[in-house]
């Protein structure tokens, strides 16, 4: 089971089996061999005045990770070798291009921490030696973040291909943005234009995939685990299930329910094989959009955004 717990474990070892602070080890055998200039909890080379601050849901300032109590100039180890790190966005680009020309590990090393090792459930997802590994390695994904922050690296070997992404708003699902930027990349397609229409709440539900929807709606309204299973099993799609697995479906359905703060729905618009679903935000004067479409009357594809504060 993933654990940051355990990171910080490794992090511990490190510092006694190579009798160096963890943060100078780093920047010895890791950032300087890797051209990665501005890397580390307290690089004296990073300008932290430029450092990115982080905004709220309902759009307060939460400040930088350097205006948060620190142990003297690193994080303690709650955080501290499980995550925390400072780093520009080339930075990410420059540990990319260490892990693919070997400048870091031996090609044979990099094999078994790329190696799927355990299975994170459905979906064809597995854990590897810190790195999620998809398709039996037809990519190599990491991601993480606090609930403002967000950083998302994904590696595609074959191809050549890597995405390195961040966002500072707790509003941002970027995640879900990556994954429509991946399938922009891989088909060379843009999404294709919805022509949304109109549903009268007094027809609701009209047909089978208005019906799922209804489902969904119920399910944000009153959210428990059994309630989400449930859906999943007789309204998604076994391709949306094998993509993402039931576990992390499951997931997705509770944290809509609370970005929604169980609101009602107050419209509904259709369009080919598409269903859009608004709703009042738990942040005052935001608005959550629910973008379901449909193979038959399942549904295979789920986006959400936010607008407003």
């Amino acid at each position: 089971e993933y654990s940051n717990v355990g990171y910080s474990l490794l992090g511990i070892i490190v510092e006694q089996v190579s009798g160096m602070n963890y943060s100078a080890f780093l920047q010895k055998y890791i950032f300087v061999p890797a051209g990665m200039k501005t890397a580390g909890y307290d690089n004296p080379a990073a300008d932290y005045n430029l450092l990115t601050h982080g905004y709220l849901k309902d759009g307060s300032d939460w400040g930088t990770s350097r205006d948060k109590p620190w142990n003297g100039k690193e994080p303690h180890w709650h955080l501290k070798a499980n995550g925390g790190l400072l780093m520009s966005a080339k930075d990410m680009i420059q540990w990319y291009l260490a892990l693919r020309g070997n400048k870091i590990l031996k090609p044979e090393t990099l094999k078994l921490q790329t190696t799927p090792h355990v299975s994170e459930g459905e979906g064809g997802s597995f854990y590897g030696y810190g790195y999620a590994v998809l398709n039996g390695g037809e990519s190599i994904e990491h991601n993480g973040g606090n609930g403002i922050f967000r950083a998302d690296f994904r590696w595609f070997p074959e191809l050549d291909l890597c995405l390195v992404a961040s966002s500072n708003d707790a509003n941002v699902r970027l995640f879900r943005l990556n994954d429509e930027v991946i399938r922009i990349l891989m088909t060379g397609k843009l999404p294709a234009k919805s022509n949304w229409q109109p549903v009268a709440m007094e027809h609701f539900p009209a047909n089978g995939r208005q019906k799922a929807a209804q489902a969904m709606l119920a399910v944000l309204a009153d959210f428990s685990p059994e309630k989400a299973t449930d859906f999943v099993k007789k309204h998604y799609s076994p391709g949306i299930v094998e993509r993402n697995g039931q576990e992390r479906l499951i997931g997705m359905l509770q944290m809509l329910s609370e970005d929604s703060g169980r609101n009602p729905v107050k419209a509904i618009y259709e369009s080919e094989g598409q269903i859009q679903l608004a709703l009042p935000a738990s942040n005052p004067g935001a608005t959550m959009k629910i973008f379901l479409t449909f193979l038959g009357d399942q549904v295979d594809k789920l986006q959400a955004e936010m607008e407003g504060n």
